[in-house]
């Protein structure tokens, strides 16, 4: 999270890293001089279309398309750097003394939960390690759900 703005109702969140196998980019790295994995510009090839659902920027994906890092065992490694900007309704009727919950809703705009499976890397709700506390909130908890 990178910030929160009460009277707007909104929150912003950084993200990067997506991941998932493509059976039809896999190769055998003899039959290509050894090459172990290519960089190829998102355009060229299927990547999941998850946007945030709730999504408070007119652009919807806050990206930067950056390359897809392909092995060749068809791992696809996509890290564009972005900020998601969500609603988020903040009732302040307890300030100083209130807990706010914001949900974020990310899925693929086109598939069914059965045909992509998307899942946390960290199964407690997200990876916070870079999370840097700030001094008018703080974050409290986190969880995730998910539905097929």
């Amino acid at each position: 999270m990178t910030w929160v703005k009460e009277g707007g109702q909104e929150m912003d969140l950084a993200t990067w890293t997506w991941e998932w196998n493509d059976v039809n980019l896999r190769w055998n790295e003899t039959d290509y001089g050894g090459v172990k994995d290519l960089r190829i510009p998102p355009y060229k090839i299927w990547k999941p279309d998850v946007l945030m659902y709730n999504s408070a920027d007119e652009g919807f994906d806050g990206t930067y398309q950056t390359k897809v890092v392909v092995a060749s065992s068809g791992n696809c490694l996509y890290i564009p750097p972005g900020i998601f900007k969500s609603t988020c309704k903040i009732d302040i009727t307890w300030f100083p003394f209130d807990d706010q919950k914001c949900k974020m809703k990310f899925g693929s705009w086109t598939y069914s939960g059965w045909q992509l499976d998307l899942q946390l890397q960290d199964e407690r709700g997200g990876d916070l390690s870079d999370f840097i506390k700030n001094g008018e909130w703080d974050l409290i908890g986190k969880y995730h759900l998910q539905w097929a």
